[in-house]
């Protein structure tokens, strides 16, 4: 039978890489229930993380590796 690992959450991964402070993420994830906003984009529109962290951690909680374009041309 094949081993699974269980993928992290999110926010644990953004504390975890040190993208955001565990204060910076309480009032992100505060933002986002009082907005309705899901709480990738509050962190974006914030300005707590650029587009790229985002999907460096997004691929890192996928197990795949994130690539950045924008270097490459």
């Amino acid at each position: 039978m094949p081993v699974t690992r269980q993928a992290k959450r999110f926010p644990e991964l953004l504390l975890e890489q040190g993208v955001l402070s565990p204060e910076a993420l309480q009032t992100a994830q505060a933002e986002a229930a009082r907005s309705g906003h899901p709480l990738k984009r509050v962190l974006i529109q914030k300005g707590l993380m650029t587009e790229q962290e985002l999907a460096d951690v997004v691929a890192a909680q996928s197990g795949v590796t994130s690539i950045d374009l924008s270097t490459c041309l």
